[in-house]
Parts: C-alpha cells; sequence; structure tokens
C-alpha cells in the first residue's frame, strides 16, 4: 500500500492543486509575515517558502522530477538528488496535512485500489 499512498500523494500535488497562468516568480522569498514555526529542524538558507497550492503546482510544473512530501514536520519540495527547492509556510502545511489525511482514509477504508 505505500507505493499506492505515494502514488496518489504526488497525483494530488501534480494534478489537483489549482493551477493558474505561469510567471517568474515561482514563489515569495520568506519576509516576515510567512510562518515556519512548525519545522523542528532549521529550513536551509536561500530556500524559498511557498503560501499557496497554486504556488505549490507552479513549482512542480516547473521542477517536474522534483517531489512534494512531508518532511521535518512541514512539506518540502526537493529535487531527486535531495536538494531543496521550496518549503511549506505553516499554513499550507494545514491543507497539505488535511488533504493527506483524507488520501490515508480512503486507502483504509478500501476506497482506493492499485
Amino acid at each position: 500500500m505505500p507505493i499506492l499512498r505515494d502514488t496518489l500523494i504526488a497525483a494530488l500535488y501534480i494534478f489537483i492543486l489549482p493551477i493558474t497562468h505561469f510567471v517568474p516568480n515561482l514563489c515569495s522569498e520568506r519576509n516576515s509575515e510567512m510562518s515556519i514555526t512548525r519545522y523542528k529542524d532549521p529550513i536551509p538558507e536561500g530556500v524559498s517558502v511557498f503560501t499557496t497550492l497554486a504556488e505549490a503546482a507552479k513549482i512542480q510544473l516547473a521542477n517536474p522530477a522534483a517531489s512534494l512530501y512531508p518532511f521535518n514536520d512541514g512539506h518540502y519540495i526537493k529535487d531527486p538528488d535531495g536538494t531543496v527547492i521550496a518549503v511549506a509556510a505553516d499554513e499550507i502545511c494545514e491543507e497539505l496535512d488535511h488533504r493527506i489525511a483524507e488520501l490515508d482514509a480512503k486507502i483504509a477504508a478500501g476506497e482506493l485500489t492499485d
């Protein structure tokens, strides 16, 4: 079942997230208004923070090999080599946590199968 769950989570990030028009600024630079307090370990210097699902979708489109997944009590977008591309602000982490929990519940209930 882990492979199915991972596939469904990847589909959530790639296909279900709202996709808006592409703009050069894929996500915001860190600023004082963004909360990133839920991360246990420091976020790498210079990494951008996304604050909306639309920004996450744009980053995913610009980095098709990258994956967004729960990590360090938040959500990271990383390249396959482990390079951190962006992290989610606390507020969007809550939405991502909720969507993953919904997927887990559907898998547990047998609503989603291979």
